[in-house]
């Protein structure tokens, strides 16, 4: 059985936890907390019961860290063992401990030592043991915790609207209620002209009046540093050669021919350090020699408590032109650390952040990392070093908390719950003003200054459009309320202000730049039928359905095929491998829409979402790690559903429905962050289409700028007590430049 834990970092202490349980919501179906422990340089992770977990924590001196209140340094045989998920389908293993499964770095689920309720049949839908060996064999498609009981039908207030979570029908007796494809190419040299090194020592001439440079981040720092014995370290920066045009991390910087020489901006995030020489800086290279240049700063630790080994990260961002080029980041050790110690440690590849030259500039580009890489990360940096106007920027990473005691995923379940409960009450805007404001202290003064300026100097014309480059995804930063507003005849809020679209950055297997430009033949919408099951039907689900194949009939020029998909584990299966059956072969759809019930399980770092299908039965975001229509195809996703749009882990890595398709290579995302109502997502959907692919005759629109003018539309209702949280519910993962178009 795979559960969805509450992951905690060791050093939150014990009065925290009771704090974060408490105001939790119901976490009757989250069995288990994950605890993660670093011991010098060692990680190791913990499985708890969470009732067993709160009892230690509850009779713990309130102050003490979760490390002391479970005496986790004596119970060394105790920590889970730690798979790759991509083991799960063939592994197999005796269930005498618990069992942590991640995707890359970031948690995917916790396998209890003993099953905590009795296994599903032996089927591909989850896990079977064999009563002969006591081995638990895991299959392909995990198993989720049992659902509860169906519960009665949630209303909202006096409104009595549906809404697409997971909601039980009423009783009978009461009424029924009703790069690879797609992405903008690194331009690399002709055949002709490619060497070993292809492009390392000459510039690559095109056929436009320009040269491309192809380089990757090249920095240089010592494995480790002893804060009050070294007096500090040098870090070098530069350019080095790609060993091929493909590489990870490798740059593109795109210049005339008359020009000689390249600006390049650099700005260094080192939080363990100072910094004399300052944070931001220029790197000057020659095209006829770019790769011998090096910036050179001398960082200086900052005074330890102990010496007691841990790992520092440094970034270095690379900005050309206003726009991210790319990052490099090293980790160094700090303390008492041995030779030994430093060879163990696995330094990162670069990260490419490339805005492909041919894209119109994003005004301003704001990069969000996490202080270090712990999953349960509360400090976030900030660095603002790409704007495409002449507007003062800092010239240092700001970092900040982004609560005292939240982390980022607890304080974002706390949002959800919270906008869940007072949605169709007289109290939304008021709440959602009060969540506006909490957010909106999480962000930097720097940050809301640099914002406003831009808008300024974009004008009234047009929407500033705004990236969020950040490795954590789970802060509703769209939500932020902006006072005062650059706009008075827009809703205050962030998202609506400006066109704002996100993209996570941090690993290898996440493209980037997102691309700016998908062509849709074929559009695939999944319907969920829950006539035959225990969830309340979606009336205007169907109409949205209807509607859109309807919109393909009539205007077949403008708008792509659309292929109505009934929402079983088999089709959805067919439709995400590319292999969607048709009257002409199969389809490997360019863009599919997903109209049903949607939910968060769980809380905390480890949230995740699963989307229903006709029988009730829940489909993880596991599901879409491997899909052959985002790995291959570059698909775009809407998912109008309740609660999809929300992160996974703690505010912190890339899960939830966003993450799994962004790493899985879709080209974008759209979804809701809370419960929908049924009708209003409808309305937004049919909408969304219509001006994206502008089959109204207009041009289309960008997909950023849709969905902020639909975000503006949640203050149309003049009665504050009669407005729908719904309008401010959807958040986009993509360029924000995206363009839908159809030939």
């Amino acid at each position: 059985m795979l559960m969805y834990p509450m992951v905690l970092d060791a050093g939150q202490t014990a009065g925290d936890v009771i704090e974060l349980l408490k105001e939790m919501p119901d976490l009757r179906r989250r069995s288990a907390v994950l605890v993660r422990w670093t011991d010098r340089l060692r990680v190791r992770w913990f499985g708890f019961d969470r009732e067993i977990f709160a009892r230690e924590c509850a009779v713990a001196d309130p102050t003490r860290t979760i490390a002391d209140a479970c005496t986790l340094a004596t119970r060394d045989r105790e920590s889970a063992e730690c798979k790759d998920i991509a083991e799960m389908p063939s592994w197999t293993h005796k269930a005498h401990g618990w069992i942590a499964y991640f995707s890359g770095t970031r948690v995917v689920g916790l396998q209890p030592p003993a099953l905590m309720s009795a296994p599903p049949p032996d089927d591909a839908h989850g896990a079977a043991t064999s009563a002969a060996s006591g081995e638990l064999i895991v299959l392909p498609f995990p198993y989720l915790d049992p659902a509860p009981a169906p519960a009665a039908a949630a209303t909202r207030g006096e409104s009595h609207h549906q809404t697409r979570g997971q909601h039980a029908k009423p009783p009978d007796t009461a009424p029924a209620a009703s790069a690879p494809a797609g992405a903008p190419p690194v331009p690399t040299a002709p055949a002709s002209e490619q060497s070993a090194s292809a492009g390392a020592d000459d510039p690559v001439a095109s056929e436009t009046g320009t040269d491309t440079l192809l380089a990757m981040p090249h920095l240089e720092l010592p494995d480790r540093c002893q804060p009050g014995i070294d007096t500090g370290v040098t870090l070098s920066i530069g350019l080095s050669a790609p060993a091929t045009p493909t590489d990870a991390g490798v740059m593109a910087f795109v210049s005339a021919r008359t020009v000689k020489t390249l600006d390049i901006e650099v700005m260094v995030e080192a939080p363990d350090f100072t910094c004399v020489d300052g944070w931001k800086h220029t790197l000057t290279v020659t095209k006829a020699d770019p790769f011998s240049k090096l910036v050179e700063l001398h960082l200086i630790p900052l005074a330890a408590e102990n010496m007691t080994v841990r790992q520092s990260i440094v970034r270095v961002h690379y900005s050309y032109n206003g726009q991210p080029a790319g990052t490099a980041m090293r980790r160094i050790l700090l303390g008492d650390a041995t030779l030994e110690d430093a060879e163990a440690t696995k330094q990162p590849a670069a990260t490419m952040l490339q805005i492909a030259p041919t894209s119109a500039p994003v005004d301003l580009t704001i990069r969000i990392s996490r202080r270090d890489e712990s999953d349960a990360a509360r400090e976030l940096i900030w660095t603002l070093l790409d704007c495409a106007h002449p507007i003062a920027l800092p010239n240092a990473p700001i970092t900040q908390k982004v609560g005292d005691r939240d982390t980022a995923s607890s304080f974002a379940t706390k949002v959800t719950s919270q906008v869940n409960a007072a949605d169709g009450t007289v109290a939304i805007d008021t709440m959602m003003r009060g969540i506006g404001t909490l957010v909106r202290r999480a962000i930097p003064a720097e940050v809301l200054k640099a914002l406003a300026d831009v808008a300024a100097a974009v004008g009234s014309d047009r929407l500033a459009r705004i990236l969020l480059l950040t490795d954590e995804s789970y802060v509703p930063w769209e939500l932020a309320l902006l006072d005062p507003p650059p706009s008075a005849t827009r809703a205050p809020y962030l998202g609506a202000q400006f066109a704002v679209s996100r993209w996570l950055h941090g690993e290898v297997d996440v493209v980037v730049p997102p691309p700016a430009t998908l062509n849709v033949k074929n559009l695939a919408v999944v319907l969920g039928n829950y006539d035959a099951s225990s969830l309340n039907a979606l009336p205007h689900a169907k109409e949205e359905s209807a509607a859109l194949v309807d919109q393909a009939a009539k205007t077949p020029a403008l708008f792509p095929h659309v292929t109505s998909v009934t929402a079983s584990l088999d089709s959805v299966v067919d439709l995400l491998n590319g292999k969607l059956p048709s009257a002409t072969g199969t389809l490997a759809p360019e863009m599919v829409h997903f109209a049903c019930h949607g939910e968060v399980l769980g809380s905390g770092i480890s949230k995740r979402s699963v989307l229903y299908l006709n029988d009730g039965t829940a489909m993880p975001e596991t599901l879409f790690v491997a899909a052959a229509l985002g790995r291959e195809t570059k698909s775009f996703l809407f998912m109008n559903a309740c609660q999809v749009g929300v992160g996974g882990d703690e505010l912190g890595q890339y899960a939830g429905f966003p993450g799994m398709a962004i790493g899985a290579g879709f080209s974008g995302f759209i979804g809701p962050l809370w419960s929908v109502n049924d009708q209003i997502a409808k309305g937004i959907a049919l909408d969304f289409y219509t001006r994206a692919f502008g089959a109204d005759g207009s041009a289309p629109r960008p997909v950023a700028d849709v969905l902020a003018d639909m975000r503006s539309q949640y203050a149309s209702e003049p009665d504050p007590k009669l407005r729908q949280s719904t309008w401010l519910a959807y958040v986009h993962y993509g360029h924000p430049h995206f363009t839908l178009s159809h030939t």
